[in-house]
């Protein structure tokens, strides 16, 4: 990944013709004279934008709207709409925490049952990101036995939002301050923003990037391409088809709109595209819109005063999928309390995760194995104390 010096000095070069392009706009034929002496007087101001960054932007609380449109290639017609509000929070230690209250939900424009009033909550942590989805009481899991199950979180080893949640995923991309990218040089990066593809050498696209004026923190524009593969659901490559198979626009980011509050430009309005291929496609450059989403900024108040995110449930089963060497499925299992986070060089995280890298995911078991694994692991030391104690008392009966 691109170092922190490297960082720096490559934002102090995109501020610059940032504020050259925008002096060339302003000035006209005229700038080829004035922008040397422009650039001289306007030193401090892009010297603290470059500088500006997730380490001291100050905190804020944003709401918002989200909307997501899924299409095929054979309709314009939306297949799939959701949509909702989200509570965004940013902390002065570079930590943001986010909460999305589904509002719509419709597929092939009839509504989808049990959707509506679902939340997603979804912070940053030690080492990668949870996110826990909490149901209305009258729509929670239950088991077999009618009872409501526990509710859990999930953990993974990546600074973002998993992509396939668009509803959370627009919003960290737009709001987070200098968000954490993966990019691996000047010209590439990670282009699938999930956990268990991120270390995969496969998994990279070229890419161009912006960031907005004058403060220069927040995204203005986001391009990926695809490299000419896709990944399977089991993980597995395939070649696109000729032409693709050399490449196309797959990801596509643009700020619409901003907004000034106490000095600060902050986004208002964005939209994340989605490409695929048209089917029999003859050029590259033939796609259609998988994904379209779309944000709006309601409210944005700085020093994060109206900070009401819904309690999560005090305790969670977690299924961790942080800690390196696990096998493809099987997920580190145990119960955390009060949503208090550990990293992964803790030292029963550590002993937790040499035990779970040693199972294996049962075919098409999905994460039943583990979970029953990680229950039965619970209900042994719920058990273990109080029967040890009874299997003491009686030999100590027995000597008397």
């Amino acid at each position: 990944m691109i170092g922190e010096r490297t960082k720096r000095s490559w934002r102090l070069s995109v501020a610059i013709l940032e504020w050259v392009k925008h002096a060339s706009m302003q000035f006209g034929k005229r700038g080829r004279l004035i922008l040397p002496i422009w650039l001289f007087l306007n030193i401090p101001a892009i010297r603290s934008s470059a500088e500006l960054s997730r380490t001291n932007f100050p905190p804020f609380v944003a709401i918002a709207t989200v909307s997501m449109e899924r299409f095929n290639p054979f309709s314009t017609n939306a297949i799939l709409e959701t949509g909702g509000k989200v509570l965004f929070s940013y902390t002065s230690n570079g930590l943001w925490q986010m909460e999305f209250a589904s509002e719509v939900s419709r597929h092939s424009g009839i509504p989808i049952p049990g959707t509506t009033g679902t939340l997603v909550n979804c912070r940053r942590i030690p080492d990668g990101t949870r996110y826990i989805t909490i149901f209305p009481s009258n729509q929670a899991p239950v088991s077999a036995s009618g009872s409501n199950t526990m509710p859990f979180a999930t953990a993974e080893s990546i600074p973002f939002p998993p992509s396939e949640k668009i509803e959370l995923f627009l919003p960290w991309l737009s709001l987070c301050p200098e968000p954490e990218l993966p990019l691996i040089d000047a010209k590439k990066m990670k282009r699938v923003f999930t956990g268990k593809l991120m270390n995969r050498p496969e998994n990279e696209g070229d890419y161009s990037l912006l960031y907005s004026l004058p403060d220069d923190v927040f995204l203005s524009k986001l391009d990926i391409t695809n490299n000419g593969i896709q990944f399977q659901s089991d993980g597995s490559i395939v070649p696109r088809p000729k032409p693709y198979d050399q490449g196309y626009r797959e990801f596509e980011y643009s700020l619409l709109e901003s907004t000034n509050i106490n000095g600060l430009s902050f986004p208002s309005s964005a939209i994340l595209r989605l490409f695929a291929p048209t089917p029999s496609g003859k050029s590259r450059d033939e796609t259609y819109p998988v994904v379209v989403a779309r944000l709006k900024v309601l409210q944005i108040d700085i020093g994060n005063q109206n900070n009401t995110f819904t309690n999560v449930p005090s305790q969670l089963l977690v299924l961790d999928s942080r800690p390196a060497g696990l096998q493809d499925g099987v997920t580190v299992n145990y119960i955390i309390t009060n949503d208090q986070w550990t990293g992964v060089t803790n030292r029963r995280m550590q002993q937790l995760a040499t035990f779970f890298k040693h199972q294996r995911k049962a075919p098409g078991s999905g994460n039943s194995g583990t979970r029953l694994v990680a229950l039965g692991i619970l209900i042994f030391f719920i058990v273990a104390p109080p029967v040890a104690i009874l299997i003491r008392r009686r030999l100590n009966n027995k000597t008397k």
